[in-house]
């Protein structure tokens, strides 16, 4: 274990240099896992560590289940281990990974390789209506995620019993941003121009995670608060996402006059309900996460507050944040023509170019979105020709980059999407996937994708107490939606035992919608 020690001690002052954050892989038994973990002093030293399992606590570890993942948003740490013995969900992989602050290990424990595709992992359990379902599952997800394990070279992958040990990789000395970064300081300048500018021109500030936007906004409202000494007020989807906001402002205020007591009541949250409700008056509006915040309600807002700033973070699906671009900007231009956007891009919680974020981009297909705000496209060619195919998993997994133009298409035509989807579509036995591409001629050149159809099987529901219980709302299989309702509704049994497709989602290309396709 020394060796391995001495590795570990190696990534980590890589880590804490260049203020990145390393994916680290330990593939063998899970009790040789948790031993390379436990009986490293160094670990012993980090204060903030956070273990994703349903598994045993361990000490010295802030323990959650994966599906908690989201809970912890808004929050970090120096370590992260995720226990994957317990399941590789995609989202929660992808939602801790934000978690990890620069300079950070996020840790990943897994079986050995030769068993990890073998089957499915006990998180596809929610994906699956039952036993039988899991039992035709494919493991594609898996595969891509062992061919991620192995081809990377900005991860650290060790395994039990391994002669050689993997190299660290090399660490970029960076000067850590001084804070606030050009990004920030530009938005904090449009944000106090919305107050001070034109009224009804609201600023929209779109950023990937660990961006610094929050930070912005409760900066730029400590200006204000200094200059004005007006109320201004914050909602988010809860009063944790904006935390940060609240923690910048008071610093903004005490590094300049020594004393925010005096303007504390400057900054008020409210919920977004209650601000329906009471609609109290304000100097400025912020709206932070507003992705997590239903279209109608935002829209009412707009009509309402004629100085608004709304902030999202786009990128990483969270909180739906393309939903929100896509949504919100046929709103804007409808009632507030004249609106601003600013995309914060530069790093605040880790270095540019962390290896961390971009393994996980390129595993989860996170950077793919177009920016939508920045972009005012549509191009209303009227006949488009279009060729239908319907890719089987097999290829989808073998043809990573048609996998990327699907996901791709429904990330940015469709609000829900997040990265479970990439294992649904693989994985799912009762999947169905239809691809448009334009002119698409019989060659090897394929035409673009500009449509795509998920679709799921459904029904086929023999078993009698099955059947009986569903009858009698005793039972409520996963999936399924439309035979369980009918049979519901219906009372006929009929309904659980045919098959059918039910669709899932439809998606278009922006430019393309409205042509009947």
């Amino acid at each position: 274990a020394t060796m391995l020690e001495k590795l570990f001690s190696n990534i980590f002052d890589a880590a804490q240099q260049s203020f990145c954050r390393y994916p680290v892989v330990l593939s063998g038994d899970k009790n040789w896992c948790l031993d390379t973990v436990q009986s490293n002093s160094l670990f012993g030293d980090i204060n903030e560590a956070i273990y994703i399992s349903a598994s045993e606590p361990i000490k010295g570890f802030k323990s959650v289940s994966a599906h908690k993942v989201k809970s912890l948003l808004g929050g970090d740490c120096n370590l992260l281990l995720w226990d994957g013995f317990d399941g590789l969900s995609p989202d929660g992989l992808g939602g801790a990974s934000g978690l990890v602050r620069g300079g950070g290990l996020f840790i990943i424990m897994v079986p050995p390789l030769a068993d990890l595709a073998k089957a499915p992992d006990p998180d596809y359990r929610r994906m699956c209506s039952d036993e039988s379902e899991l039992s035709k599952t494919n493991t594609f997800f898996l595969q891509r995620l062992i061919s991620f394990f192995n081809s990377q070279d900005c991860l650290l992958f060790c395994q039990e019993n391994q002669s050689q040990l993997p190299a660290v990789p090399a660490a970029a000395t960076t000067q850590v941003q001084a804070l606030p970064t050009p990004d920030q300081r530009e938005a904090i300048e449009l944000i106090t121009h919305v107050v001070e500018g034109h009224r009804r021109r609201p600023l929209i500030v779109t950023a990937d995670r660990g961006r610094g936007k929050t930070s912005a906004l409760g900066i730029a409202a400590a200006k204000l608060a200094l200059k004005y000494k007006k109320s201004i007020l914050i909602t988010a989807p809860s009063k944790r996402a904006c935390a940060n906001a609240f923690f910048h402002f008071s610093k903004y205020i005490t590094d300049e006059c020594g004393n925010h007591d005096s303007y504390s009541h400057c900054l008020k949250f409210i919920s977004p309900d209650e601000l329906l409700l009471t609609k109290p008056e304000c100097q400025l509006l912020l709206i932070d996460e507003a992705a997590g915040i239903p279209a109608s309600t935002l829209s009412e807002l707009l009509k309402h507050y004629s100085r608004i700033v709304f902030s999202s973070t786009i990128h990483g699906y969270e909180g739906n944040g393309q939903g929100f671009a896509i949504r919100f900007k046929k709103q804007l231009d409808l009632l507030t023509p004249k609106w601003k956007s600013i995309h914060l891009s530069q790093p605040v919680r880790w270095a540019e170019n962390d290896p961390l974020e971009n393994w996980m981009s390129r595993l989860l297909f996170l950077s793919l979105n177009d920016d939508s705000f920045s972009q005012k496209r549509s191009v209303k060619n009227k006949h488009t020709e279009m060729n239908v195919l319907w890719p089987s998993q097999q290829q989808l997994a073998s043809e990573p980059k048609l996998l990327e133009q699907v996901i791709s298409l429904l990330v940015n035509a469709h609000y829900q999407t997040s990265p479970d989807d990439i294992r649904l579509i693989l994985d799912h036995p009762g999947v169905l996937l239809a691809c448009g591409f334009k002119d698409h001629i019989e060659s090897e050149q394929q035409g673009e994708l500009i449509s795509a159809m998920l679709i799921i099987r459904e029904g086929g529901i023999l078993e009698s107490t099955l059947q009986q219980e569903i009858l009698a709302g005793k039972r409520r299989l996963r999936g399924h939606l439309v035979p369980q309702t009918l049979a519901t509704l219906s009372g006929d049994i009929k309904n659980l035992e045919q098959h059918s497709l039910r669709i899932m989602r439809i998606a278009v290309r922006a430019e393309y919608e409205n042509q009947g396709l």
